[in-house]
């Protein structure tokens, strides 16, 4: 009488069985965890995108930025009255750096330069907040980089012997002097050089 038979090899083992499943269970995961991480990613995106909005939309925010980015413009330096002609004024490269000088250095200030005192102090408040953001890894650097970079090599790559550098040479000085350590921070991280800047590809 003749036994059909199968070569034992050819039969699945439990242990082949479960080694499968795991190698399953395992591709799955990893395959749930990109899919976690990449929408976590766009949800990060979208915030950061969104709190730069905010940003760039707040007056206050805005006239700092014009006072970094120009020596001499015309500025909303005040932003809470009624009339256009009252809210705007022209600013210089050395009454900015007047206004910024320290107690130290100032016994008092006019209502002009407390108003550009008030600008700055503003505007390093909502850069301390992002800051902190990205101490509390809730961002990283490279979220904000693209929104702030160029407003912190302003500050930090100015030249003394440069010409039209005064007030810019001064708010490095009022960042020190009124410890806003997270702006400090924040602008070193945002002007290190990036790998690819290292090897000249970006």
């Amino acid at each position: 009488m003749h036994y059909l038979t199968f070569p034992f090899a050819l039969v699945p083992q439990e242990n082949d069985l479960r080694a499968i499943a795991l190698v399953g269970a395992g591709i799955a995961f990893l395959i749930g965890l990109l899919q976690y991480r990449k929408a976590q990613h766009w949800k990060r995106s979208e915030w950061v995108a969104l709190e730069m909005e905010r940003f760039f939309a707040d007056s206050r925010v805005r006239a700092g930025l014009q006072m970094i980015d120009w020596g001499a413009r015309q500025i909303e330096l005040y932003p809470d009255r009624e009339t256009l002609e009252e809210r705007l004024v022209v600013v210089s490269d050395d009454e900015i750096a007047e206004a910024l000088k320290g107690h130290d250095e100032r016994p008092a200030y006019t209502l002009k330069e407390v108003a550009i005192r008030d600008t700055f102090d503003h505007l390093l408040d909502r850069l301390e907040r992002i800051d902190a953001f990205v101490e509390a890894k809730l961002i990283s650097t490279a979220d904000v980089r693209p929104y702030l970079r160029y407003w912190a090599y302003h500050v930090t790559l100015a030249r003394e012997d440069e010409s039209g550098n005064n007030r810019l040479i001064q708010l490095r000085k009022f960042i020190l002097c009124y410890d806003y350590s997270g702006v400090q921070h924040l602008f070193r991280s945002l002007t290190r050089p990036t790998g690819l800047e290292r090897i000249g590809i970006a």
